[in-house]
């Protein structure tokens, strides 16, 4: 495991890069800190520890919650989350970290060119770059869900307000089967409620998937939506 934050497994397309945001270097260092910390426990007892729950909730907001809005850890450096997710499923997850499917929903970007699908549809597995830009939205550690609904929104525009962007550009809901779930929120949001800022942690039905090395196995359009189902095969 030695390297595995820093080293991608696949190529990121180096225009997703260019526009990417910057993460504030207290973020970087807030991550170490909070990652050595719960490192040292093997359970932690919420009623003895709610300034430092409160303070890592909070940290867990500014670091995970609106990278959508290109607020937070950035995608360079989001792999640095795992540690840190992986001891918050440990303390808190309930031992639910194993879901037979998850989904991400998600607007095809400019770069990959907005209707790259709408445009090469059925034959849309034979056009490698837009698949490999395909595996590039699926790549590393990234927000799923376990709600195909709650993808197709996403991919829609409806859960982050966006769909009434003047811009024209394909939905995509990307489907895993058996991911590797660094992250099941649910549990850890049941372990956190009463605590300050708890619905902006993570969405409910809300997975941390890390994937290594994404292949698309197929693509299907439904409606307006594209389903592209996807194999780790790191």
């Amino acid at each position: 495991m030695r390297g595995f934050y820093t080293k991608y497994a696949m190529p990121i397309d180096p225009l997703i890069l260019e526009q990417d945001f910057e993460t504030p270097n207290s973020l970087i260092e807030g991550i170490t800190l909070f990652t050595n910390i719960l490192k040292e426990y093997q359970e932690i007892d919420k009623a003895k520890h709610l300034p430092f729950l409160s303070e890592l909730s909070l940290f867990i907001q500014d670091a995970w919650f609106s990278v959508n809005l290109k607020s937070g850890v950035n995608l360079r450096d989001r792999e640095k989350l795992y540690p840190l997710f992986k001891e918050m499923q440990r303390l808190f997850g309930d031992g639910l970290n194993s879901v037979s499917t998850a989904y991400r929903g998600v607007k095809l970007p400019k770069i990959a060119g907005p209707t790259a699908l709408s445009e090469t549809y059925p034959d849309s597995m034979e056009d490698k770059k837009l698949v490999n830009h395909l595996e590039n939205l699926a790549y590393g550690l990234r927000s799923w869900t376990k709600s195909e609904q709650i993808a197709d929104e996403w991919a829609s525009g409806y859960a982050d307000d966006t769909w009434e962007a003047p811009d024209v550009r394909d939905r995509v809901v990307f489907k895993i089967d058996h991911p590797k779930v660094i992250l099941n929120a649910d549990p850890v949001l049941n372990f956190f409620k009463g605590i300050n800022n708890l619905e902006k942690m993570f969405d409910e039905k809300e997975v941390v998937v890390y994937m290594k090395n994404p292949k698309v196995k197929f693509i299907i359009k439904r409606g307006y939506t594209y389903l592209v189902s996807v194999q780790d095969m790191g």
